[in-house]
């Protein structure tokens, strides 16, 4: 009903309309888009269509599923694949006949492997063409599937020059003129040069003061994406979190070798992580590098 929504907003700070968001007077995208994507979430994790039953989403989770003719099939979803890339399935099918199990395969990972009942049935690097991956689950049987999925970091880079807007033009003033400071943003602070970013998995990476960084290091000039760079290997290792105001989900020690040999280590945590508090300070955290 969006309840929780709009208290979260009324209760932080006075309602802030953009004029050319929609020329709606009282919603907000986060009054809309809590609410329902908490329930799209749930909805999209396991799904089934009478027949087949689709795996989506890879939090931990337990769902009953009931096909056409009242068959049910339970499914738990554990193991900590953002940390290790390891999924573990356990799919109970109380039906007299064979039913499919798709299993998603996410684009942010090369290739995946899967084992069924200690017998590995797909392994592979993940192509755009191939949206799922179907295991069979026998007549009133329980299976245990595993999913290894690739967790190497990966650099993504903007794939062309921004365009630097005047500190007047709409597209700065919406975030300069926010009336919570906690999400304003001052214009001296706005990046226009080319960047990129690190992903492991599913997961963004950042700096952040929380586990230690400093402004002068994150926010410095240069990217990989500058000629001299172009070529860089990124590997990286989780570490455990020293100190901070927060549990992270994930800390890596990023290493950078450029093309030369040169090897800069930086560490960075889960961009969700970066800065859980409602934080005025411009220069917390900062995922480009």
């Amino acid at each position: 009903d969006a309840k929780w929504g709009m208290r979260g907003v009324r209760s932080s700070n006075r309602h802030f309309m953009a004029p050319p968001q929609a020329g709606m007077k009282y919603n907000h995208c986060c009054v809309n888009n809590i609410p329902r994507g908490l329930l799209n979430m749930i909805q999209a994790s396991v799904m089934n269509d009478g027949r087949s039953i689709y795996v989506n989403l890879f939090t931990d989770s337990e769902t009953e599923v009931t096909l056409q003719n009242r068959r049910k099939v339970s499914v738990r979803i554990g193991g900590d694949y953002l940390k290790n890339g390891k999924v573990e399935i356990e799919a109970i099918n109380t039906a007299e006949d064979e039913i499919i199990l798709f299993l998603r395969k996410p684009g942010w990972s090369r290739s995946i492997r899967v084992v069924k009942d200690g017998k590995e049935t797909v392994s592979g690097r993940i192509t755009d063409k191939e949206g799922y991956i179907g295991v069979k689950l026998d007549p009133d049987s329980k299976s245990l599937i595993n999913i290894i999925f690739d967790l190497n970091p990966r650099v993504t880079v903007f794939p062309v020059e921004p365009e630097k807007f005047d500190e007047d033009d709409w597209h700065c003033k919406r975030w300069m003129l926010l009336s919570n400071k906690g999400s304003s943003v001052q214009y001296k602070y706005m990046t226009w040069e080319r960047k990129s970013f690190v992903q492991i998995g599913p997961l963004l990476l950042a700096q952040s003061k929380d586990i230690g960084s400093k402004p002068e290091d994150m926010f410095k000039s240069g990217s990989l994406c500058e000629d001299s760079n172009i070529g860089s290997t990124v590997t990286a290792e989780i570490r455990e979190a020293a100190g901070g105001r927060y549990r992270f989900q994930c800390v890596y020690e990023v290493a950078i070798t450029a093309p030369g040999g040169e090897t800069s280590k930086i560490l960075m945590c889960d961009y969700a992580s970066a800065c859980k508090a409602n934080e005025p300070d411009e220069c917390h955290f900062n995922a480009y590098i």
